[in-house]
């Protein structure tokens, strides 16, 4: 299950950034001792720190075009990744070039059938 976390649009793309459930361990991402990982872990738990994984998908007239996704995301809450760090607006590129990409590559294909 998805949590939408942030909508915008970026020129002609609708861009959608959604948190979902993380299955990796904190230790595979953090080099905390037992101690430290049980404080984030009790802190999850509890609602006072989110850990999730983030997928942004870019669409064009409803279409979509391309995605990004970023595993071991851990914020106070899902506004504070969404407006407040470098690595969701890395993500938004990230999703609009391979939209970009995409976009090309169906028009050459369709070149390609009109043909």
């Amino acid at each position: 299950m998805a949590t939408l976390i942030d909508t915008r649009n970026v020129g002609p793309f609708s861009v959608r950034t959604y948190a979902m459930w993380e299955h990796m361990h904190l230790s595979d991402c953090f080099d905390y001792d037992e101690d430290e990982l049980l404080d984030l872990a009790n802190k999850i738990n509890d609602g006072s720190l989110e850990w999730f994984m983030a997928r942004v998908e870019v669409r064009l007239d409803g279409i979509e075009l391309g995605e990004a996704y970023l595993s071991g995301c851990l914020y106070d809450s899902f506004e504070d990744f969404a407006t407040g760090n470098d690595y969701h607006g890395d993500m938004i590129q990230e999703a609009i070039d391979d939209a970009k990409l995409n976009l090309t590559r169906l028009v050459e294909l369709s070149q390609t059938l009109a043909a």
